[in-house]
């Protein structure tokens, strides 16, 4: 079969270059011949079909400029010889399609080796994008090939009346398009095409903006379709060149046209900036802004500090596997064999990071199922129609059902099974749920491990405090103040958790007893995106996984301790079943480390000149430190509080009751419930809302705002004691008096500052806050009063 593939592939070089039947006879051939021998794609690879194809399309140059070289005896009419070009188009487009259908080495081969730039410059060499071609055609092809589906070929073909007015012809291809690709079932399958199709708009878009406004309307459309769908589109490096459009290097007039399609790529930027944003993306992003010592004001494109802002709180996705339950062959992962699981004694513990993107009313979720043999020992799923966790147990009658909570799509969730068997009995065993921590009776450890977030990617055996955002620990110490049951197992977990969040070093859980373990950065199908290869490992071992690479969909199970075991231990490994989707987000609060940290963030607030720029570039500050450990730490190593605080004192005519909303926020203000309000960040509070300097020439409303949260942390908020506890060595009963003293704020603001300080006096009812006052007065009231 081999030789005789190979003939017909060297048939290709001999084509006349006119002869369009032939060339078309031809590639229905192999087509063929992949749908009957699918190893026949490793040849077509092998032999040069990839750069045949491109070739094709090459020998197409000026096919729709000049169509009647392509005249003979039987055609004679322009629109005849038209069809049969696009359905060479089509047919090349098919063949390829089917060569990279299920097929990573060889759509890796494309992308790398081939390029599907060649593809663009041969497209264009046609001439089918010029005015009065065939555009509506090549990009119905383009997305037929991105999903894989011949149907919409029409997509963007004009159906409708000549009566019809140019807005409503418009809208109703709008519909049409959104119909047909924003379906969750539709999925983009050779995702690599999109950047072509964006860069082939640009041609079409100064004739005919109808369709240029289309085909954004169509990326959109399957952005908006399905999680992976965005998962796929992100990695393509669609948006860097949807950003060097929207925001390019060398200023343009902008025409009403372009302001509405402008609009349309920030709404496809923001759609796939959720999966991450990578540096070369953020490095240009940045690198738009016009910082300089004599800028007047932040200048940068307008709507780039708000996508940096929506990147910035939207993009803090954890690296995940999704699988697709809906499709033909359910997807999963599979463990070919467990030792001792479930364990005779005293049980197990369950814990997984879920997030939901649909379930319908018909289909079960299932989270993990355990087989003995070709029975099902165990199975953890999530009802279809309560939407409430079950646990079906070959040894019980009826499923174990926590209805006590109902899970919701669109939302991540710690999940922490704990079963549990006491000695007395083998038949008597319990089984508790966590839910983001919740419910943690004699478990506390699992609050802990919620706390750390979705993004740790480790087995808890190293420090555990270096991973604590300031929420995270200020959570982790309530929920240590909140065990007061006087038993030994309390006391044993609170001191446990006392040593995870104190501790420089810690071994939460011992090594020896994790039965496995997957993170989706340790999957192998990914190669080189894993890192796995980075990481020392001896050369065998680096041949081994590359030769996995082409044979095998795995993921190491990370509960054996060393890499160059796991490999050669196939038993524990995972096996992705079903065509699973791998993502690795690359949050944009993770991306900015690698450009300059918290120190972008406090050049954008010195270069800041108005309220709107001012606060927006804080709010990015605060949303790359709030939820990344990493940049906390950064911002106290660089002492960036007390930069901050600089920032805003120079800055403070600038101030507004907002930007201070955002700060009390940040640190620790519950806007929507103001009682639970509790201090997160004393480090943020200490040298900026305590720095009386900063308020000093502010507005009324700022000042009345700065004193009314002393009331709200110290006397409004349930943890008005643990509050005041988090403020120790400060004397901040000296501080208000002094800045009474100075003046600092304006007299109808008197009864605002004896109610604050009346608040800070009761938290801090001692001795010396006593004598402050005591002396205050002594010092200040006429003699003779």
């Amino acid at each position: 079969m081999g030789n005789a593939f190979s003939r017909v592939m060297e048939a290709i070089q001999f084509i006349p270059r006119d002869d369009l039947d032939f060339r078309l006879e031809v590639l229905k051939t192999i087509y063929r011949i992949f749908k009957a021998h699918q190893s026949t794609r490793d040849i077509f690879r092998r032999v040069g079909g990839y750069v045949s194809l491109v070739s094709m399309i090459v020998a197409l140059e000026g096919a729709f400029e000049d169509p009647s070289r392509f005249f003979n005896d039987t055609v004679h009419d322009i629109p005849t010889v038209r069809n049969k070009i696009v359905t060479v188009l089509q047919t090349i487009f098919v063949v390829l399609a089917q060569s990279m259908h299920h097929h990573d080495i060889n759509k890796n081969y494309f992308l790398k080796d081939v390029g599907y730039g060649s593809l663009e410059n041969a497209i264009t060499l046609t001439g089918a994008l010029n005015k009065d071609c065939i555009p509506h055609q090549v990009f119905g092809i383009l997305f037929a090939f991105a999903v894989d589906d011949t149907s919409l070929y029409d997509l963007f073909v004009d159906q409708t009346s000549s009566e019809q007015t140019d807005t409503a012809v418009t809208l109703d291809l709008f519909r049409r398009i959104e119909l047909a690709l924003k379906s969750p079932s539709v999925k983009v399958v050779n995702s690599e095409v999109t950047p072509t199709i964006f860069h082939l708009q640009k041609y079409i878009s100064l004739y005919d903006p109808q369709l240029s406004s289309a085909i954004l309307c169509g990326l959109h459309a399957l952005a908006q379709a399905s999680r992976r769908n965005q998962v796929k589109m992100n990695r393509t490096g669609l948006i860097l060149e949807l950003l060097k459009r929207v925001f390019p290097p060398d200023t343009i007039n902008e025409t009403e046209e372009l302001s509405v399609q402008k609009e349309m790529i920030l709404q496809i930027i923001k759609k796939l900036m959720s999966m991450g944003v990578s540096y070369e993306e953020l490095q240009y992003m940045f690198k738009r802004f016009n910082i300089g010592p004599n800028t007047q004001d932040l200048q940068c494109p307008a709507g780039l500090m708000d996508l940096i802002l929506q990147g910035a709180s939207r993009s803090r996705w954890p690296n995940f596997i999704q699988f697709d339950m809906g499709s033909s062959e359910s997807a999963s992962l599979e463990i070919p064999h467990l030792n001792n699981f479930p364990p005779a004694n005293p049980g197990y513990t369950f814990l997984a990071w879920v997030h939901i993107e649909r379930q319908d009313d018909f289909s079960d979720l299932s989270l993990l199922s355990v087989w003995d043999d070709q029975s099902l020992a165990i199975k953890i799923y999530v009802d279809a129609k309560t939407k409430m966790l079950h646990v079906h147990s070959a040894h019980s009658k009826h499923d174990i059902v926590f209805k006590s909570f109902e899970f919701n799509v669109g939302f991540w969730y710690h999940l922490g099974l704990v079963h549990h068997k006491t000695r007395l009995s083998l038949k008597s065993s319990t089984m508790t749920l966590f839910v983001n921590g919740i419910y943690t009776l004699e478990k506390e450890a699992i609050n802990l491990y919620f706390n750390l977030g979705a993004r740790y990617k480790s087995l808890f055996q190293d420090s555990l405090r270096q991973f604590q955002t300031y929420e995270a620990a200020t959570s982790l110490f309530l929920a240590l103040r909140s065990m007061s049951r006087p038993s030994h197992q309390r006391r044993e977990s609170s001191q446990q958790l006392a040593s995870a969040i104190k501790s420089a070093s810690i071994q939460s859980i011992a090594e020896n007893k994790i039965l496995f373990a997957f993170f989706a950065c340790n999957t192998l199908t990914e190669g080189t995106r894993t890192g796995l290869t980075l990481t020392g490992i001896s050369n065998a071992t680096a041949t081994t996984i590359k030769a996995e690479l082409r044979t095998s969909r795995l993921i190491l199970n990370s509960a054996i301790p060393k890499l160059e075991h796991a490999v050669y231990n196939p038993d524990s490994m995972g096996y992705l079943i079903g065509e699973p989707v791998i993502a690795y987000p690359f949050g944009l609060d993770e991306s900015i480390a690698k450009i300059g940290g918290c120190a972008i963030a406090l050049k954008l607030i010195q270069q800041s000149h108005t309220t709107t720029t001012l606060s927006k570039s804080t709010a990015i500050l605060f949303e790359i430190i709030r939820y990344s450990w990493r940049n906390s730490e950064d911002m106290e190593r660089c002492h960036g509080y007390e930069i901050l605080a600089y920032l805003l004192k120079q800055k403070r005519e600038l101030i507004t009751v907002e930007l201070f909303e955002l700060l009390l926020t940040f640190i620790g203000k519950m806007p929507q419930s103001p009682e639970d309000s509790v201090i997160n960040n004393p480090l943020a509070y200490r040298y900026v809302i305590l720095n009386f300097e900063i308020w000093k020439k502010t507005s009324i409303p700022v000042q009345r705002a700065q004193l009314d949260q002393f009331v709200l942390f110290l006397n409004t908020s349930k943890m008005r004691n643990f509050n005041s506890r988090r403020l120790p060595k400060i004397h901040l009963v000296k501080k208000v008096l002094l800045a009474f003293r100075m003046n600092i704020y304006a007299k109808e603001l008197i009864p605002h500052l004896i109610d604050s300080l009346k608040a800070i006096m009761l938290s801090n009812w001692n001795t010396e806050s006593i004598r402050a006052v005591a002396t205050f007065l002594a010092s200040t009231v006429s003699k003779g009063k």
